[in-house]
């Protein structure tokens, strides 16, 4: 036998990518639908965290939590979570009391919506430190492929969307993109990081990248709830 450095597989080998289908309700209220298919390298996480059948729909349900409280997991499903040779699959439905939060504008009857459904955290979670006495590891390089598609009821109407956006590094690359058709709204983004270290001489151009992709991905969603009297009158 022999000593080798094992290989370092392109993005694409590691992706994770998720579908969230939104209905929203005048009220603010929303009844999800998710799917998530994981592959790669991050799959092993999945696998180790839903192994345990009678505790997926309660972890699945804290994870909807962390991002919006009081979330209630009605289904979750992981099939052949248990075949290493497979992508992870995850499919669930959750009900969601306040998909967005009040603005001050429009008279209270404006939404804030997170765009992508989440916070940004590339920088909280890869960069946090303003400088590195060492190169930062990040394990491997991976992709993320979001699709967030948002139906409004009657009564709602799209205020500001966000600006579409594309950042390219040294480090990947980050596609965001959002159409509106009537009452849908659809955003998409696409999250490929190239590397799996960053140097400590090129840390702070990399912070700067992850600062750029959460900028993006904190840009505000606005719906406006129609009165009575505003309904069929231009704005």
């Amino acid at each position: 036998g022999h000593l080798a450095r094992t290989p370092v597989l392109p993005a694409t080998h590691s992706t994770v990518t998720r579908r969230i289908d939104v209905q929203l309700a005048v009220d603010g209220s929303a009844r999800v639908h998710d799917d998530i298919k994981v592959a790669g390298q991050p799959a092993e996480r999945w696998r180790e965290h839903y192994q345990s059948t009678g505790e997926q729909r309660e972890r699945y349900e804290k994870a909807w939590n962390e991002a919006y409280p009081g979330a209630r997991a009605l289904r979750v499903e992981l099939p052949g979570l248990g075949d290493l040779e497979q992508a992870v699959m995850a499919r669930g439905d959750v009900e969601v009391p306040a998909w967005g939060r009040p603005s001050a504008e429009g008279g209270g009857r404006d939404l804030v919506l997170r765009p992508l459904a989440r916070d940004a955290d590339l920088l909280r979670s890869y960069a946090r430190l303003s400088t590195r006495r060492f190169d930062l590891i990040l394990g491997f390089p991976w992709q993320n492929n979001e699709q967030v598609t948002l139906t409004l009821p009657p009564g709602m109407t799209v205020r500001r969307l966000p600006a579409a956006r594309q950042i390219t590094s040294p480090f990947g690359q980050f596609d965001f993109s959002v159409q509106q058709t009537g009452q849908v709204v659809t955003v998409r983004a696409v999250l490929r990081v190239d590397r799996h270290r960053v140097s400590r001489a090129e840390y702070a151009a990399f912070r700067r990248f992850c600062s750029d992709v959460d900028s993006t991905v904190t840009q505000e969603l606005v719906v406006r709830r129609e009165t009575a009297a505003t309904q069929g009158k231009a704005p």
